[in-house]
């Protein structure tokens, strides 16, 4: 079906806009050290695509799906991790609709998107010095073995802007949408994260599970091109089989899981937090040492104005990692896929059997609020002083008094998360062997 001239119009300003954005941000991320583009990324893809250069691994192609199934075995990503979007918000936009909805697969480091008689497979990783990197696959079989080519700059036209805070990083987006998936731009859209209220969460998406009272935006769209008038609002709540919306035989399974998309949405959050403070620190450190500030304060350590700064992108990250302000759950939800269980298997446990891939699922996403993004590359690839103040600062806000305590973590639940810590992250600095003493 045609775009209108005047959704026409509005994605080329809406484009333009973002292109000169993106040129904007480029300057900070392409400085030294980070030099994006032309730094050699060093993350799964970039292994993947080593193995099967020497042929340790092969990418087995299918008429049904492509290269899909057998990318998700190699990168050991569950398809039950599936959720749908059918708003023409990607590179793909062309062949993205609620009868043929774009499927995104995860773990806690690679994206993958793909869609039914699409032209590529889209990849994107966190990588852990470089944030983001976006790769794509031909869908059909056009060389033998496949070529995973990484890309620029169409992909970072939006992972590259204002949506993400100018870094090179992941997007989740809420938006009403037309009969035919595409964005409503004079009717409401949102940047989804773990904070959002579920409200306000999953406009153009499809959602598999049941969530009481509580109201979201996902699986409904405009009869009308020019105002938001959806056919019936209640027809997209506690949604459990979506063979009614578009033929779910085409994908590799038939669910957009609930708690798949908010553990999306706080593993993307997290990413981008990780990777913003990484970059800003590490061009900032590089403009120190060019103005030999840093020799002049050798003796004494980092200047108060240093100081500040590595503090105030250490609280970012603390707060991303103990989910301040996280929406809390008005119902219990509950997915339809098996990827709860799937995840709640992924270890690291502590001696009790605890672990921070434990969900709650009544009142917020899990049972330990501290994010599991802790144990990841991208983490514990952060330069050390800013590595160090991160420590530093989750071991205060654990030890704080309930009085004190701005997370609203109880003080039980902090010491669970403290003995989890101690026993299973790698990288806690000696003052943690400690005991868990909040102050009085």
């Amino acid at each position: 079906m045609a775009i209108s001239h005047l959704s026409q119009l509005a994605w080329t300003l809406l484009f333009t806009v973002l292109l000169e954005n993106t040129a904007r941000a480029q300057i900070e991320f392409e400085k030294s050290p980070i030099h994006y583009s032309t730094s050699e990324p060093s993350n799964p893809i970039t292994e993947l695509i080593r193995k099967i250069d020497s042929k340790a691994v092969e990418l087995n192609y299918t008429d049904e799906r492509g290269y899909l199934d057998s990318l998700l075995e190699v990168l050991e990503i569950s398809t039950a991790s599936q959720t749908l979007v059918f708003s023409k918000t990607s590179r793909q936009r062309r062949f993205i609709s609620p009868e043929s909805p774009r499927a995104l697969f995860f773990n806690e480091d690679v994206y993958v998107g793909w869609i039914p008689e699409g032209e590529i497979i889209e990849i994107s990783v966190a990588d852990p010095q470089l944030g983001a990197v976006f790769y794509t696959i031909d869908q059909k079989q056009l060389t033998n073995p496949p070529k995973i080519t990484r890309q620029f700059g169409q992909c970072l036209l939006c992972h590259a802007s204002t949506h993400t805070d100018r870094i090179p990083g992941h997007i989740v987006r809420s938006v009403h949408t037309d009969r035919t998936g595409m964005p409503m731009l004079q009717s409401v859209a949102y940047r989804t994260t773990d904070r959002s209220p579920l409200s306000e969460r999953w406009g153009g998406w499809y959602v598999t599970g049941t969530h009481g009272e509580q109201k979201h935006m996902g699986n409904l769209w405009s009869e009308d091109s020019h105002s938001w008038l959806p056919t019936d609002e209640e027809s997209g709540a506690n949604l459990i089989d979506l063979s009614k919306k578009f033929d779910p035989s085409l994908y590799p399974t038939s669910h957009s899981d609930l708690v798949a998309l908010m553990v999306l949405e706080h593993q993307i959050t997290m990413h981008n937090l990780i990777t913003a403070a990484n970059i800003e620190w590490r061009i900032y450190c590089e403009e120190l040492k060019s103005q030999e500030t840093q020799q002049e304060n050798s003796d004494s350590g980092l200047s108060e104005e240093s100081n500040y700064r590595l503090n105030l992108l250490a609280s970012r990250i603390v707060e991303g990692l103990l989910f301040k302000q996280e929406a809390r759950l008005l119902s219990p939800v509950k997915g339809t896929s098996p990827f709860q269980d799937d995840f709640e298997s992924k270890p690291p446990f502590d001696s009790q059997g605890r672990s921070l891939h434990q969900f709650d699922l009544t009142h917020r996403l899990f049972k330990y609020p501290c994010s599991y993004l802790i144990y990841s590359e991208s983490f514990n690839a952060l330069p050390e002083d800013l590595l160090n103040a991160v420590f530093h600062q989750l071991k205060l806000t654990l030890n704080a008094s309930k009085d004190n305590d701005n997370y609203q973590i109880p003080i039980p639940e902090r010491q669970a998360i403290w003995s989890i810590l101690k026993e299973t992250s790698q990288n806690l600095p000696h003052t943690w062997q400690h005991h868990f003493n909040p102050k009085p």
